[in-house]
């Protein structure tokens, strides 16, 4: 990848733009970047909790859309969808996302099996609450 992401995070996160990237630096950019990915993770599980394995696919997918069009993307230089850099960049990026979002959506089925989602189950209890209280006040 251009520019080695967790790198340049490393480098951003202890200022190190004048002295470059250093063995501390670089884990530094690899333990934000799984600490972002873990973060992710639990987005997914309180928003879809353990749904079908399949869900993960397309919110994986959608994560890296949401990095090609990033301005990370830009300051990396290689233009939207990273195609300045090669037309590769994109199918990389898409391929590892989905890569991610399988494995999350195996392994929350797996080991999540009878979790709802909190969200959309304080949504649904919303909308319930919400229904019979406007019935009530109609009658």
């Amino acid at each position: 990848m251009p520019g080695n992401l967790p790198r340049l995070m490393g480098v951003l996160l202890l200022d190190r733009f004048a002295l470059g990237p250093s063995a501390a630096s670089d884990l530094a950019g690899w333990v934000y970047h799984f600490w972002n990915g873990a973060s992710f993770g639990i987005i997914y599980v309180l928003l879809f909790g353990a749904a079908r394995r399949w869900v993960g696919v397309p919110y994986g997918i959608s994560l890296g859309l949401g990095f090609l069009v990033s301005p990370v993307v830009i300051s990396l230089g290689v233009g939207y969808f990273g195609l300045e850099f090669s037309k590769g960049f994109a199918l990389t990026v898409l391929s590892a996302h989905l890569a991610f979002g399988l494995a999350l959506g195996f392994f929350t089925n797996r080991f999540l099996r009878s979790q709802r989602s909190p969200f959309l189950g304080a949504l649904q209890s919303g909308l319930t609450f919400e229904r019979g209280y406007t019935s009530r006040q109609d009658s």
